[in-house]
């Protein structure tokens, strides 16, 4: 659906990696578009970089969004046609996981709501919310036996509160906030009885290209592509011990994650909907791998083989995420392969490398045992 000119989306945590190549695809379908950060001059770099950006995106700062009360201007002085809510509490090392990590989600969403019923005029008709697929999943359930059922959009995480605070886990906050503010949109809008719907976008690992400039290998290691380029920079030795770290085994492409959060915003089929954004490929380290191996002959002396059949080593099984929900929505076509996105990625983080003042250790370092 082609939008009328100058129809304007808010989009909140407007600089961030799943938010800019939202933003570039909702110029790209025609919109306006306000952003939220934290620090607006901290985001002007990002006119520069993205030309596309001059005249389509404006950014609005928002320094705490949990604050009652501070999302009512861009209400009031705009109108809007629907509204990304993608910004979300980072997972950060911090003594008080309650207040860095719990708090912001719930009380973010509780704000952002309130502002858009109150202000948000009859022209609004949906937010999308980017939840996570962290909301569905059990992280207690053991790796070494997959259930018989992916997880799927019908389910809600076990983690608590009081687990993610007692054990001091930035990780299991992310849980419990993730979940807590989905479960708050759902509430407002069953309570409050809104003149918008919902939709809820439950995204697994998202990996994909970045739009903003790669300087140095310490930048990459900040981004969502850490996990693929440290099998070829000899961050992770072994794909077993990637396997180790990671906990996450789906994986969806962030371009098609943006689509989905432009086209979620009229698409009919996904009126207050929760949405599992997850294809239902194995994303392993030994999946990168053989990606590296076929289509990347020049990384042959950075690229552990690994076992190219074994997809998972002996013994591990984890369970993965169900993508049969987004697949009805948004078509057959809609998700790239796990090869797609890591070859897409690999080329750029190389290109990025050609400037980079370190480079990365050879295969001597990094071979796979097993």
């Amino acid at each position: 659906m082609v939008p009328e000119n100058n129809q304007v989306v808010l989009v909140t945590g407007g600089t961030g990696f799943i938010a800019t190549e939202t933003i570039l695809q909702l110029i790209t379908a025609g919109y306006k578009i306000i952003a939220t950060t934290r620090n607006v001059s901290k985001a002007q770099h990002l006119y520069e970089e993205l030309p596309q950006y001059k005249d389509n995106v404006t950014f609005g700062a928002i320094p705490d969004i949990t604050v009652p009360g501070t999302f009512d201007d861009l209400f009031k002085n705009n109108q809007f046609v629907g509204v990304l809510h993608i910004a979300s509490p980072l997972v950060v090392e911090t003594e008080n996981i309650q207040k860095d990590i719990i708090d912001p989600g719930p009380l973010g969403v509780k704000s952002l709501f309130q502002s858009a019923h109150k202000f948000g005029g009859s022209t609004l008709k949906r937010i999308v919310l980017t939840s996570s697929g962290a909301t569905i999943m059990d992280p207690f359930w053991p790796k070494e036996k997959a259930r018989t059922t992916r997880w799927n959009e019908d389910e809600w995480t076990p983690v608590t509160v009081e687990q993610a605070v007692e054990a001091k886990s930035p990780v299991l906050g992310y849980y419990a906030t993730k979940t807590l503010a989905e479960r708050a949109a759902w509430d407002f809008i069953e309570i409050e009885k809104p003149s918008f719907d919902l939709t809820t976008l439950l995204p697994v690992a998202v990996v994909g290209p970045v739009h903003t400039p790669v300087k140095s290998p310490a930048q990459v290691e900040k981004s969502a592509a850490q996990f693929v380029y440290s099998l070829f920079n000899g961050t992770r030795k072994t794909a077993e011990a990637a396997e180790a770290d990671y906990f996450v085994f789906s994986h969806i492409d962030v371009r098609d994650l943006a689509r989905a959060h432009v086209q979620s915003l009229t698409l009919p089929a996904a009126s207050n909907q929760r949405i599992n954004m997850s294809t239902e490929e194995i994303f392993s380290p030994q999946t990168i791998l053989n990606v590296l191996s076929k289509h990347f002959p020049e990384l042959k002396d950075r690229v552990a083989t690994g076992k190219p059949d074994q997809l998972f080593s002996a013994g591990f099984d984890p369970t993965l995420f169900s993508g049969a929900k987004a697949k009805r929505i948004f078509g057959d076509e809609w998700a790239r392969s796990v090869e797609t996105t890591v070859k897409d990625l690999t080329a750029q983080l190389l290109g990025h490398e050609k400037g980079f003042s370190v480079r990365a250790r050879p295969l001597a370092l990094v071979k796979a045992t097993y």
